[in-house]
């Protein structure tokens, strides 16, 4: 497989499968001013090649509950551990359903899931039992059941997708999809209309104002916008429309929103936007930057992930470029933020033999702070309060942990045994001292 190289400015090289390869250049000087119309020269980055050592798994996994629905078991009281912080990370409980999760949002009482066999579920979070559950779809469930899902404990946003089959002409896949919010006790709220397929929803909770914003993507739909919702009621509050620009990304601080968009043309755009009044504040792209994988959003830097470039846009000077470093990374590469570092897993493919681990940036200058797990595959990331949580998979074992570190420096403190069977797609959830594992099934964890 042809291995990826550091390109020039302007030079900018897509990767978009699932399983890219990742290069790593060593931070040499600092960031080159730059403006819109031009991408400063990426930092050249070069991670030492580090291997560590297996860490014998703390705490115990556990057994797996017995199924049980609509109610799962709580395990036994844990015995009282001697060690203190994330080293004495455990399993709290495991879930008894047999129904794979496949989205998760939490708050400290109570979390919000999707399921693949098309459900919506709300669950104690000090428990893991089922409060209540509605289903998504009506007919026959012909494929398994994603989305996106947020909550603040009171109502749930659900915006779900499913692919049922393949279309014979295209060869892409069908799907359809639904925006639906309930309330405490799993009933439906409001929604908005189904979408055909391949034609999805994204969404945005912001319980502080107490709305909701919903866009739909991709782009060459007629019919797309963007607009915000109230929360309890679904009456529309405002509305952004600009021809065929699909919204795919919605991120906000409580004041302005950051979009990842695509205009008709198919070019990929980061827009900024007052979350009250849907007012646009500035615009960026750039001629040799046509396509987007993510954004996050930093303490004062939205953060793009583009390929083989990140780049760091400046919030309050309004499409300004702050520093740009050459980091190929695949589209669904792991990218947390927390205060100002910036937190990436590259997910590259285990087939390749890299496996380069976390990378933590300076967010202020996108200099290296510190590079952990060398040598291991590991995805995907959460961050809460004083722990990164990332998972690490063991090809020739057949192992898979969950591995908790320092924030600041990548220390790992706790590695804990959660699976055997590192094909399968693992989501982390972390909310303060907790963090939760969507895989085959659903597992919390806690200190």
């Amino acid at each position: 497989m042809k291995s990826p190289v550091y390109k020039q400015p302007h030079t900018f090289v897509k990767w978009k499968s699932f399983g890219g390869l990742i290069i790593l250049f060593a931070l040499l000087g600092g960031c080159e001013a730059a403006t819109p119309e031009e991408v400063p020269r990426p930092l050249l980055v070069t991670m030492p090649a580090m291997i560590l050592p297996s860490l014998t798994p703390t705490g115990d996994p556990g057994t797996s509950m017995p199924e049980a629905f609509p109610l799962a078991e709580t395990p036994s009281v844990t015995p009282e551990l001697s060690v203190q912080g994330i080293e004495s990370a455990h399993l709290l409980w495991e879930w008894g359903e047999s129904a794979r999760p496949t989205a998760l949002a939490a708050t400290n009482n109570r979390l919000a899931a999707i399921t693949a066999d098309g459900r919506f579920l709300w669950i104690t979070a000090e428990t893991g039992r089922l409060e209540g559950s509605a289903y998504l779809w009506s007919g026959i469930l012909q494929g398994d059941t994603w989305g996106e899902i947020y909550t603040d404990g009171i109502v749930a946003l659900v915006a779900a997708f499913r692919e049922i089959g393949i279309d014979s002409e295209t060869g892409l896949a069908e799907s359809r999809s639904r925006l639906v919010v309930f309330d405490t006790q799993a009933n439906e709220l409001w929604s908005l209309p189904q979408l055909d397929s391949r034609h999805y929803y994204s969404a945005a909770i912001a319980s502080g104002p107490g709305l909701m914003v919903i866009g739909m993507w991709p782009h060459g739909f007629k019919d797309n916008e963007m607009a915000a919702y109230e929360m309890f009621t679904g009456q529309r509050l405002w509305r952004v429309k600009s021809g065929a620009t699909g919204y795919q990304q919605i991120v906000h601080d409580g004041t302005r929103m950051y979009v990842l968009l695509t205009d008709p043309e198919g070019i990929d755009m980061v827009g900024c936007y007052d979350l009250r009044t849907g007012d646009q504040l500035w615009r960026w792209s750039h001629p040799d930057l046509a396509q987007i994988d993510r954004i996050a959003l930093g303490e004062d830097s939205v953060y793009v992930m583009a390929g083989d470039q990140i780049l760091a846009l400046d919030t309050t000077t309004e499409e300004t470029i702050k520093w740009t470093v050459g980091f190929s990374a695949a589209p669904e590469a792991g990218m947390e933020t927390r205060g100002k570092l910036l937190y990436l897993a590259p997910a590259p493919s285990a087939q390749t033999g890299f496996r380069p681990g976390v990378v933590g940036l300076d967010g202020l200058s996108g200099q290296l702070s510190w590079n952990a797990l060398g040598g291991l595959l590991a995805d995907p990331l959460a961050i809460s309060g004083e722990t990164l949580w990332t998972i690490l998979k063991d090809f020739d074992s057949g192992e898979v942990f969950l591995s908790g570190l320092e924030p600041d420096t990548g220390l790992e403190r706790a590695r804990l045994l959660v699976g055997m069977g590192p094909e399968v797609i693992y989501r982390l959830v972390a909310l303060d001292r907790r963090v939760y594992v969507l895989g085959d099934t659903l597992q919390a964890y806690g200190y």
